[in-house]
């Protein structure tokens, strides 16, 4: 079971330093007595819920980005408000949304599964929950022209396959005729963030890589150009 401790102080947040451990799937936000507590539940679709003392502000949808983006706009808004919580959650399309709760006093979080948790960042007494995708892929009727089956699946990693041995191109957008920001090489690795698009008679992924991020096609009718990690 995953161990945390996320404590934050009025000065900061201190991780992981700050008294005894957390008991596994919570997080603690805030040090005056008695916390109250804010349960989060995650179904099969990736889609949490809430029990607790807490009053739902909004659920944004932020549309395919990145959690990266996401965690950095949830984070801006935390230095500004206290005591909220932000779940991050990406459905199998990629789109990203982000829901908001205000909790008004320190609370403790906790989790029906530690699994289902791919991130937490405090900030300002306030705690950012990232909810990890569920592993699912298109589809069979997500045909796209003649290209292959997908193997992939948003939330899941892949690989620039070595046969045949070409540099994947990455747009800017799903589609040929969106600006080139770089390739990758073979074995270079990638987190699938967003997608499936069809474009071009081609299946494109967005992607995060060490190197440079956007969309980058899965192969065509005749070759795999990326493969599942």
């Amino acid at each position: 079971m995953l161990r945390f401790l996320l404590t934050a102080m009025i000065a900061g947040l201190l991780l992981g330093d700050c008294g005894g451990p957390v008991p596994s799937g919570q997080a603690v936000a805030g040090i005056s007595a008695g916390p109250v507590d804010v349960h989060v539940a995650i179904d099969e679709k990736g889609q949490p819920s809430i029990r607790g003392s807490v009053s739902a502000i909004a659920r944004y949808g932020l549309g395919p980005i990145s959690v990266y983006a996401g965690i950095q706009g949830a984070l801006e808004l935390s230095r500004q408000q206290k005591y909220h919580l932000y779940i991050l959650w990406q459905d199998v399309t990629g789109s990203l949304t982000r829901d908001e709760y205000e909790v008004g006093q320190s609370f403790r979080v906790t989790f029906d599964s530690d699994e289902s948790v791919q991130e937490i960042r405090g900030e300002n007494d306030s705690v950012i929950v990232v909810v990890k995708t569920a592993r699912k892929s298109a589809r069979p009727s997500d045909a796209c022209g003649n290209a292959k089956p997908t193997r992939l699946w948003v939330g899941g990693r892949a690989y620039v396959v070595y046969d045949p041995p070409y540099r994947n191109i990455v747009r800017t957008d799903a589609g040929k005729s969106y600006k080139e920001v770089g390739r990758l090489e073979p074995g270079q690795e990638m987190d699938i963030v967003g997608g499936p698009v069809c474009a071009n008679g081609m299946r494109y992924w967005q992607i995060e890589s060490a190197r440079v991020d956007g969309w980058t096609a899965e192969g065509d009718a005749d070759d795999y150009w990326l493969a599942p990690k």
